[in-house]
């Protein structure tokens, strides 16, 4: 079979099969895509819900679900954004450059920085989640900028 296969067609692929045709069209991936982009982080039920409600689109979440990854999308773990103002970036950048050049031996010996970090009591250790593709990873309006606290404690450290 794989001689007569490769002398019929000069190649050893197999044929494509006939199989289902498929499920949704290009105007469907459109109305998955738009969905998902407008409320990144619904599940794949609930933009199932939303798709069926809003565009009258009736499939199983999976198909939701594989459509999305066919695009690219990944449900990745929110990162915490940190939310610097404009004065306050030009501030450290003056203090950055009024001392990019001293040495440790002469300079930064005079100093002591210090740090703290709180610890949350009471809460589940686990973040949000939200639908992205890789080439949206560092855009900012896709990581929140402060959550809420339930119980903390401070810790305070230093280093010379």
């Amino acid at each position: 079979r794989f001689l007569e296969r490769y002398k019929a067609t000069g190649t050893s692929a197999a044929s494509p099969k006939p199989g289902r045709p498929p499920f949704f069209t290009a105007r469907d991936g459109r109305c998955i895509s738009r969905a998902y982009k407008s409320n990144r982080i619904a599940s794949t039920r609930s933009l199932n819900g939303i798709l069926e409600s809003s565009d009258g689109l009736e499939m199983s979440h999976m198909t939701v679900w594989r459509h999305m990854k066919e695009m690219g999308a990944n449900k990745r773990v929110l990162k915490r954004a940190v939310v610097i103002r404009k004065p306050n970036v030009i501030k450290r950048l003056r203090w950055v450059k009024a001392r990019r050049r001293w040495t440790v031996e002469l300079d930064w010996k005079c100093y002591i920085f210090s740090d703290e970090c709180s610890v949350q009591l009471g809460r589940k250790n686990s973040r949000g989640e939200l639908w992205r593709t890789d080439e949206e990873k560092d855009r900012p309006h896709l990581h929140p900028s402060h959550h809420q606290k339930i119980v903390c404690s401070m810790f305070w450290g230093c280093v010379s």
